[in-house]
């Protein structure tokens, strides 16, 4: 038997013995979120990355996004006309393609048959790993800039 909340905690029961097997942990401070009470795992995620450190992520990481990184700090009005750009940006991207007849292809994933689930869906090929090692990222679209 499985019980809890999303908000709280979910446990189990089996063969008469309760176990907690997830507990949500405090949020932090405010002011350590950006405002955004997001958790201590998100805000990790979303930490900017070191200097100097940069070719050892893809382009496209949302961490280089630079509307997070204005709303982080408060500039609204900045981080909506930013998001809005790419967006846009994304948008003409888009309509180029499908004009010049450019089918999208996810880089890092190709949709084939999986027998597990016995219907086709996306499968990593691990030529992320292979890119990030040699830190060679030219096949990454320019999201951002």
């Amino acid at each position: 038997r499985i019980g809890g909340h999303w908000n709280s905690s979910i446990r189990v029961e089996i063969d008469g013995k309760k176990k907690v097997i997830w507990e949500v942990y405090e949020r932090p401070p405010r002011n350590v979120s950006a405002g955004f009470n997001m958790t201590s795992w998100a805000i990790g995620m979303n930490t900017p990355v070191a200097k100097g450190t940069e070719k050892q992520y893809a382009p496209t990481d949302s961490r280089f996004r630079p509307d997070q990184r204005l709303l982080e700090q408060y500039l609204t009005d900045e981080a909506t006309a930013e998001k809005l750009r790419l967006e846009e940006k994304q948008r003409r991207k888009r309509k180029l393609n499908e004009e010049q007849g450019i089918k999208h292809t996810p880089l890092w994933f190709e949709k084939k048959f999986v027998d597990v689930i016995g219907e086709e869906d996306y499968v990593f090929t691990g030529e992320y790993w292979t890119c990030k090692k040699n830190q060679d990222w030219k096949k990454c679209p320019d999201l951002f800039g």
